[in-house]
């Protein structure tokens, strides 16, 4: 049988994910990007559109960072506790929750400025 320790290493990996948005989101929402730019922020085709977007989008998907970031440290530490899974099974976790995150600040913060924006 394979050393379940580094299942639990991938596992563990999902907190540190989510401390990484935690940071990255705290310091957008602190230090946000001033001006329109194609470097740093949140950077989509509609949040570019105008620097009202702009400022929206970089606020809003900073907090929402934060709550991902919360989120994946949560269930972090509650799959912690399955030391039984195979290798493939914790990666395909770490995958679907990394993504799923990602996809769901970009999926609220583009329907928030839709919503606002119309």
């Amino acid at each position: 049988m394979e050393n379940s320790s580094e299942f639990n290493e991938i596992l563990l990996s999902v907190g540190f994910v989510g401390m990484t948005l935690i940071i990255i989101g705290f310091f957008l929402w602190k230090y946000p990007p001033k001006k329109v730019n194609h470097l740093y922020g949140y950077r989509t085709r509609s949040s570019m559109k105008s620097q009202e977007r702009w400022d929206h989008a970089q606020a809003f998907s900073a907090r929402e960072m934060i709550k991902q970031g919360v989120l994946l440290v949560f269930l972090g530490g509650v799959l912690m506790l399955f030391r039984d899974l195979t290798l493939l099974v914790s990666i395909t976790i770490f995958m679907i929750l990394l993504l799923g995150s990602f996809l769901v600040v970009i999926a609220r913060t583009e329907r928030s400025l839709k919503d606002k924006f119309k």
